[in-house]
């Protein structure tokens, strides 16, 4: 009940992050920076490291029986 009062109080706002996952994320910040006073910088450091370049995607597209190939 708690969650879904909070997501509809942010919906009501226009928040972004107007859904429970936001609001779980949110609450775990809010938790790590002023309860256990661990610094934001060393939690990031935790997490993998971004991607230097949008990876290539193998797409393959399946012809239909009957659709002609153009050239």
């Amino acid at each position: 009940m708690a969650l879904n009062a909070i997501v509809l109080r942010r919906r009501k706002r226009g928040d972004e992050r107007d859904n429970r996952n936001g609001v779980v994320a949110d609450a775990l910040w809010y938790y790590l920076k002023e309860i256990e006073k661990v610094p934001r910088e060393r939690i990031e450091d935790l997490f993998p490291p971004k991607p230097q370049e949008p990876a290539k995607l193998n797409v393959t597209t399946i012809r239909k029986k009957g659709d002609k190939i153009e050239s």
